[in-house]
């Protein structure tokens, strides 16, 4: 049986709510787990892992979640000292794959950086690979993830720039995975984009997908745009793909899942709440591709709804689609959730339905998980958090819909790593 769990990393900050009928810019602040496009946990070896920021050395983690115990503990293992970074992690085929970066891209000490980890189930233990880290970029970005094709080449993407950016791409090359190309814009229209555009990568089928928002476009044309790459045809062969386009669409929300079967799920916010003050406009959307390259679109919340920072899991098993998402916007409030049918999505209406909140006051946001799809081993999981860094999680059984804590049980991370599990006999 599925089993559904929900952590959240939580902390005070100031309440913004929507006005209903003016809404100002601002820059919302961020958690340890974000951004949006990144993901921060993985299921290996029966256990889910998270990348999560330890207190008491104010560096970034690897975090195992023990089930029995409903604590996380500190494995000591390093992923990144510095405590402004933003990492995405990958799981697959043995090998724990890591980008991870400051936010400046003026400063060289913010630059991404790769990590291969390799995991050892009779002492259930990471180690870091020889010849890791190595610098995959110069200067850091808002967000860089990673995706693995077919081939066995890891490619990541990111956006750069100051009053502008550039959606740029990079890939492994040869063999050992040490070896990055030097990144690269694809020879695409709409790539040069606002100082608030982000871009996220996903592999499906055989192919990588690339999505980017475009708040700017000198042609006019601002949407998301999203863009294909054959598994092993050359680095200047990316098609355009029916990008998502319109007055008001695109947005820095994008996050990113595949199924097995080769559709790909996106879920976007738009801007209508700063084009009008229509309450029911369209807000908070999950945009699906189905394996002959049409495109649909969902709506998850309307502008009323106030949802931010979503993100979707699939379960294929008992095909299912989850969307967890934060509200109030912007900096989030509380976790909501909505569940629907894989072959057969509509969401209903609302905010859905509450899956964490914090102390009065607290503000939770940024909900990140894994890449992975689910099954009734693994289960759900997913972390949250504001800006102070505190943790919270919480269970639902999905055959009650229950929860196993009212609002949540605290996460320590501000104490000096644990030992490592007995060895398996």
């Amino acid at each position: 049986m599925l089993m559904v769990f929900g952590v959240i990393v939580l902390l005070a900050g100031v309440a913004l709510g929507l006005p209903r009928s003016f809404k100002p810019e601002v820059r919302c602040p961020q958690g340890p787990t974000a951004a949006k496009t990144q993901s921060k946990l993985w299921f290996n070896d029966g256990v889910w892992w998270g990348i999560l920021f330890n207190g008491f050395s104010e560096e970034y983690h690897i975090y195992r979640y023990e089930r029995t115990e409903d604590t996380w503990k500190d494995t000591g293992i390093l992923v990144d000292a510095r405590n402004t970074s933003r990492a995405d992690a990958l799981w697959d085929d043995g090998h724990l794959y890591v980008v991870s970066a400051g936010t400046e891209a003026s400063l060289e000490k913010h630059s991404a950086r790769f990590l291969r980890y390799s995991y050892d189930p009779s002492t259930a233990r990471y180690s870091l690979d020889k010849g890791f880290p190595v610098s995959i970029t110069e200067g850091g970005m808002e967000a860089i993830t990673v995706a693995k094709d077919t081939t066995g080449k890891l490619w990541a993407t990111y956006a750069q720039g100051d009053e502008l950016r550039r959606v740029y791409v990079t890939h492994t090359s040869g063999k050992g995975d040490s070896n990055w190309v030097k990144p690269f814009v694809p020879p695409l229209r709409g790539t040069t984009v606002s100082s608030d555009d982000v871009s996220g990568i996903v592999a499906f089928g055989s192919k990588i997908g690339l999505m980017w928002g475009n708040q700017y476009d000198e042609s006019g044309k601002s949407g998301y745009y999203f863009a294909i790459h054959d598994d092993g045809e050359p680095d200047d062969t990316w098609r355009l793909d029916n990008p998502v386009m319109g007055a008001g669409m695109a947005n820095d929300h994008i996050n990113l899942k595949a199924d097995s079967e080769g559709r790909i799920f996106a879920t976007l916010k738009t801007r209508r709440d700063r084009i009008n003050r229509d309450l029911d406009a369209p807000y908070s959307m999950l945009w699906v591709r189905d394996q002959d390259g049409s495109w649909t679109s969902h709506v998850f919340g309307t502008v009323g709804d106030s949802h931010t920072r979503s993100l979707a899991l699939i379960d294929e098993e008992q095909r299912l689609l989850y969307m967890f998402a934060s509200s109030p916007t912007c900096s989030g409030g509380k976790v909501y959730y909505k569940r629907t049918d894989l072959d057969d999505i509509s969401f209903e209406e609302g905010r859905g339905t509450l899956f964490m909140q914090g102390p009065e006051g607290t503000k939770v946001g940024d909900a990140t998980s894994t890449k992975q799809n689910l099954d009734e081993v693994a289960g759900l999981l997913v972390v949250a958090s504001d800006k102070y860094r505190g943790y919270y999680y919480n269970l639902i059984d999905p055959r009650n819909q229950e929860k196993l804590f009212p609002d949540g049980a605290r996460i320590t991370t501000d104490t000096a790593p644990s030992a490592a599990p007995e060895p398996r006999r």
